[in-house]
């Protein structure tokens, strides 16, 4: 939830900094609102502008998933200690990965058309906080989701996974 709030690295220093120095581990995933993207969508909607203007306007720091890896690494150094950071980017899918997963392609379809679903009741907060307006935020979200149960369609979002290992002061 490092997205709500507006300075993110205050938590992950504190994290950090709980950790034994010689080796602790933390993982930090990291959804990006702005790294949402559908095929096909229906004529007139831009939900590149969606994003930017709807929820991305929404929360602080809309986009921690690209900024995890440079907080990490500082939040670490700032502490004095010598930190092992890696990101890798998780994207979650309607189609196939290459790593086969426990859930078919029509679950995972499935599931990805229902989390698109269940954020259309947040309409009306986007609605009343943004640019964008309910009605709009609530075709959107159902068009995103009618696009991951399309099986020729396709829905990527990219989530960001850090894990920083520590091994000792500075």
């Amino acid at each position: 939830m490092l997205y709500t709030l507006p300075t993110p690295e205050r938590i992950v220093a504190q994290i950090l900094g709980a950790l034994d120095p010689s080796g602790g581990v933390a993982h930090f995933l990291c959804e990006d609102y702005g790294a949402v993207f559908a095929h096909p969508t229906a004529e007139g909607l831009d939900h590149e502008r969606f994003w930017r203007e709807g929820p991305c306007a929404l929360f602080p720091e809309p986009h921690i998933g690209r900024k995890i890896h440079t907080i990490a690494a500082r939040c670490a150094r700032e502490l004095g200690l010598r930190a092992m950071v890696r990101t890798m980017q998780l994207p979650v899918s309607t189609s196939p990965p290459a790593v086969p997963l426990a859930l078919s392609e029509s679950e995972t379809r499935e599931t990805l058309a229902r989390v698109f679903e269940t954020w259309v009741d947040y309409a009306p907060l986007v609605g009343s906080s943004t640019a964008v307006t309910a009605a709009q935020a609530r075709a959107h979200l159902t068009d995103i989701s009618r696009a991951c149960r399309d099986p020729e369609g396709h829905v990527l979002w990219l989530c960001t996974v850090c894990e920083v290992t520590l091994n000792g002061a500075l």
